[in-house]
């Protein structure tokens, strides 16, 4: 039989003890602080946007046609997550347009 190995391994969580992962009245915070998670997986948040039909319509078309060339199903969210990534690229003419020719329909 082989020699047995001695793990010598051990995680950020097995550094921790008790105390410190509670000393924060958050205990996010806390957690945050030690390493053990980002910071960037606990900034979202939820933001409510009113749309008319015709723009639920859009979204829907949008979503179907990303649907139809993607290998994996995507939802409105990320859809619309991918739509404010390209909005950062689009010069500002270009936008003023756009919102010019929707009150213009």
């Amino acid at each position: 039989m082989g020699k047995k190995i001695k793990s010598t391994a051990t995680t950020k969580l097995s550094k921790i003890t008790p105390d410190q992962l509670f000393k924060s009245k958050n205990s996010i915070d806390g957690i945050e602080e030690l390493g053990i998670i980002t910071p960037k997986r606990t900034n979202k948040c939820t933001k409510t946007f009113r749309l008319n039909q015709d723009d639920i319509d859009n979204l829907k078309k949008i979503t179907t046609a990303v649907n139809n060339k993607s290998r994996r199903q995507l939802s409105e969210n990320k859809v619309v997550q991918a739509l404010f990534k390209i909005g950062t690229k689009i010069p500002a003419k270009t936008l003023i347009k756009a919102f010019g020719e929707m009150f213009i329909d």
